[in-house]
């Protein structure tokens, strides 16, 4: 169990670093719409932070970690952490090879379709953008419920992923307005962020809460 509450330790931290990167985009859209001028800073910083700092911070973290287990606990396995270090740096390296390829397929079908089109283009295909990386993290989030035999895990899993399925079946953005501005949002993507985001945070701290003896 020792070697189990360093992985809760990464889920935090990694928790934290993906809430981080988020907060930056969230400010880099906001000061791009009102012109302030950090919005050039804050684009080549989140140009940085996603994906290659999230992959530096997984890895060095996973390292860290890493280390930290053996030295507390040699010769014992460290399954769940290799589990997750597998599933968040897995999850940025295919964010990166798909940011390349999708977003050139989106800036030639902008080129050519009308903005309906694109928009309904976008909401269409941006389920399967996120769908591996959503797997992915289910995944590691089924694996830890199995191993520590945790039933609230388990029904989390399975909730979140029909939940997805649901969103998936929406073919349509939804669109929240704010103060003459209109924002579209695809369901599943919001989905994913939070989970990614807040939920990983969340997982952690239940898991270092409820497993500290």
């Amino acid at each position: 169990m020792e070697n189990n509450k360093v992985a809760f330790l990464y889920l935090i931290w990694i928790g934290i670093v993906n809430i981080i990167v988020a907060a930056i985009k969230a400010l880099e859209r906001v000061s791009a719409r009102f012109g302030t001028t950090i919005s050039g800073v804050l684009e080549g910083l989140l140009e940085f932070s996603e994906p290659y700092g999230k992959v530096i911070a997984s890895v060095l973290l996973l390292i860290v970690f890493y280390i930290v287990s053996k030295k507390k606990n040699p010769g014992r396995p460290v399954t769940l952490l290799n589990i997750w270090g597998i599933v968040f740096v897995g999850v940025q390296v295919y964010y990166y090879l798909e940011m390349i390829f999708y977003d050139r397929i989106l800036e030639d079908y902008f080129e050519l379709a009308s903005g309906e089109a694109y928009t309904a283009f976008y909401a269409s295909t941006h389920g399967f953008k996120y769908a591996p990386m959503f797997v992915g993290i289910m995944f590691g989030i089924a694996m830890t419920g199995i191993m520590l035999k945790d039933k609230y895990i388990k029904i989390t899993v399975l909730v979140l992923s029909v939940l997805y399925l649901f969103f998936f079946g929406f073919q349509d953005m939804a669109f929240l307005s704010f103060r003459n501005t209109t924002v579209g949002i695809v369901l599943c993507s919001a989905l994913f962020h939070a989970v990614q985001t807040v939920g990983i945070l969340l997982l952690g701290i239940y898991l270092k809460l409820k497993y500290r003896e």
